[in-house]
């Protein structure tokens, strides 16, 4: 990479920054033109191919300045400096969009990234994500207070660390479909204080999480039992959800009924399936 992209006014980064974030979170790797990518930046593609030498290069220079602008917006916001789970996660939500507002495409990038198949980066991209990534869970898991979580959530157990992991990943898309659609920050929090009843004692520390071993893989169920009566009520999401769209109903049905919840295989917990 040529150390004179770094010369170029902020502005002028910026744009071509968010220009290639844009390009590559709407094509593949291998169909993304740089040709588009230097006209949205106002730049010719000679000038273009001057500041990376190739199509990789700048991919991996995206992706590399992803990760290093996600950990300061963490750091500017504090998100480590609490020990409260929910805290920390409503915390790294704020920072995540406040970095949206500069380089709006920079996550759709991200994900379309960890999903790539292209040969040249996608080893490239698996490895450094499973770094960053493992270094980030121990953090979080080193920070928060153990106390402030139901009884029966035992952190070292992998059920409940992967329970913990989903509730981050799922807040967290819910929270950019907000921020996407324009809806306002105070809905991502109420969202976050909903997750939160799940693992904090609350409405829903009566429920046994169990499993069913099936054909396809394991599947996660919470059940809460009502001895004196014979009717059951199954709650079953949608597509994209997870059983903690229902947490709010249990207090309301679980006088009259015996409360089932689940994972729908390839959802929540219940992956791979």
């Amino acid at each position: 990479m040529n150390d004179k992209f770094f010369k170029l006014p902020l502005e002028k980064q910026r744009r071509i920054i968010n220009a290639a974030y844009k390009v590559f979170s709407e094509n593949s790797y291998k169909k993304a033109p740089m040709s588009e990518i230097a006209d949205r930046s106002g730049i010719s593609k000679a000038l273009l191919f001057h500041y990376f030498t190739n199509k990789k290069e700048l991919y991996m220079y995206l992706w590399t300045n992803a990760i290093d602008r996600t950990r300061k917006a963490v750091v500017e916001y504090k998100t480590l400096e609490t020990d409260d789970f929910f805290e920390m996660l409503k915390r790294s939500l704020l920072s995540k969009c406040s970095l949206m507002r500069d380089y709006p495409h920079i996550y759709a990038f991200s994900l379309r990234a960890y999903y790539e198949t292209a040969p040249e980066i996608k080893n490239s991209i698996q490895e450094n994500y499973k770094d960053v990534s493992k270094a980030s869970e121990m953090t979080v898991f080193e920070k928060i207070d153990l106390s402030k979580f139901r009884k029966d959530i035992v952190l070292k157990n992998n059920v409940c660390r992967n329970l913990l992991r989903y509730r981050w990943i799922y807040a967290e898309k819910i929270s950019f479909k907000l921020y996407y659609t324009g809806r306002n920050q105070g809905r991502a929090y109420r969202f976050n204080r909903f997750l939160e009843k799940g693992l904090y004692p609350g409405g829903v520390n009566k429920m046994r999480h169990k499993t069913i071993l099936a054909q396809g893989g394991t599947v996660h169920y919470w059940i809460i039992r009502n001895e004196n009566v014979s009717d059951c009520i199954v709650f079953t999401h949608g597509a994209t959800a997870d059983h903690t769209m229902f947490e709010k109903q249990i207090p309301y049905f679980s006088g009259n009924y015996t409360i089932i919840l689940w994972d729908v295989p390839m959802h929540g917990l219940s992956r791979p399936y």
